[in-house]
């Protein structure tokens, strides 16, 4: 899990699932929010 700087995110690089900055699942294939 990395920050993305540039769009405000939480990117997977081993799924590609991507999360808002609270943690809410954003794109699949993750099943769910992650808590930061």
């Amino acid at each position: 899990m990395f920050w993305n700087s540039a769009e405000h995110t939480w990117d997977c690089p081993c799924h590609g699932s991507r999360f808002e900055e609270d943690g809410t699942l954003i794109d699949n294939p993750a099943t769910g929010d992650i808590k930061l």
